[in-house]
């Protein structure tokens, strides 16, 4: 039975007895026939008022029970709907901060600055999209001002990707020396929290450049929610 309903019939017995104790309070005034009727039932007065009585406790205390449970529900669906609020919040911050466009902290740019002395030039190549070239160009800026020379590139029209990518020819095979594998430039990229999810030994068939400087390419934004991963183990870590 729903509640609505227990309360209803709890406010029904209240009204029955109600009625009953109203009827035996005028009892006085009831015609003698009457009186003289409900003597020859048997029926007491005491009796029938300590039914009035017992009924309108019932539906009193009845109606206090549905009081505090309806109060329980209502504690329980306002918590439930400060949470969805919270949630809600969390989910437009996280939202907001996406939509920004990507650039780099104090940290990150310190970060790239470990570079300097160890690289001497790095291109920089990006997608087509305005994101993608804002980014890029704060990643060249500050590649410029750890001392590397930087060449700007940017990809086919018709070619977008969400990815980072890390060109080095000698990352897998070096015919001077051990593979690189893409490191010194992929440690820092990891220490500064910029993820690259590919190492390449090719250029990218789309891309000009000269094959025999290391690339940075950056994509466009990944999906709302996904993470990007790190591509190798950076040395010395």
């Amino acid at each position: 039975m729903a509640l609505d309903q227990v309360y209803y019939l709890a406010g029904g017995i209240g009204v029955v007895g109600a009625l009953i104790t109203l009827l035996l309070s005028a009892a006085p005034l009831w015609p003698e026939g009457l009186r003289d009727r409900t003597h020859r039932l048997g029926v007491s007065v005491a009796a029938v008022t300590f039914i009035a009585a017992a009924l309108t406790f019932l539906s009193a205390v009845v109606t206090v029970w549905l009081g505090h449970v309806r109060d329980q529900k209502l504690e329980l669906t306002l918590s439930h709907d400060k949470l969805q609020i919270v949630q809600l919040q969390h989910k437009n911050l996280k939202l907001s901060a996406y939509l920004a466009p990507r650039t780099f902290s104090e940290e990150q740019y310190n970060a790239l600055q470990g570079l300097m002395g160890k690289v001497t030039a790095i291109n920089v190549c990006s997608d087509t999209g305005w994101e993608s070239e804002w980014y890029a160009s704060q990643l060249a800026i500050a590649l410029g001002n750890a001392g590397i020379i930087v060449h700007g590139y940017t990809r086919a029209p018709g070619v977008h990707s969400n990815a980072n990518i890390l060109f080095d020819q000698h990352a897998f095979s070096n015919p001077h020396g051990a593979a690189t594998r893409g490191n010194p430039i992929l440690s820092v990229l990891k220490k500064a929290g910029i993820p690259i999810t590919s190492v390449l030994a090719v250029m990218p068939m789309d891309i000009k450049a000269p094959p025999n400087i290391p690339m940075i390419i950056i994509g466009d934004k990944p999906a709302f929610g996904s993470t990007a991963t790190y591509m190798g183990k950076p040395s010395g870590k």
